[in-house]
């Protein structure tokens, strides 16, 4: 099974990313942007669990590039943990994508301090 685990930019250094991980997950799919993608790639490659990760395309427009990123992550992954400050409008719509694909989705709800610089 391969999950997404994806979301708004936010540090999880302090949380138990295994916690999200269930054994029968054999593939992590990701982004490359933001602290909660170099987390996530940081715990596949540790644990030797197969990464997958989708960059944004630089040569597009910023929207058009989420976009298709949230597209093909939302086409590949099986089952997704979005973790999601209630703002971000990149990460409710791949959530929406999601759901409207009849993805199995978990969303974490995330209250950033607000001293944490948004990469984007």
């Amino acid at each position: 099974i391969s999950l997404g685990l994806v979301g708004s930019e936010m540090c999880i250094r302090d949380r138990n990313i295994n916690y999200y991980v269930s054994k029968d997950i054999t593939q992590i799919v990701c982004g490359c942007e933001t602290l909660i993608d170099n987390e996530v790639i940081r715990y596949a490659n540790s644990n030797n669990i197969e990464l997958k990760v989708f960059p944004l395309d630089k040569t597009m427009s910023e929207i058009q590039a989420h976009n298709l990123r949230n597209e093909s992550i939302s086409d590949y992954a099986n089952e997704f943990t979005i973790f999601w400050d209630g703002k971000d409008n990149y990460t409710k719509d791949l959530i929406d994508m999601c759901k409207l694909k009849g993805k199995k989705v978990f969303v974490v709800q995330v209250i950033l301090p607000k001293n944490i610089p948004r990469s984007f």
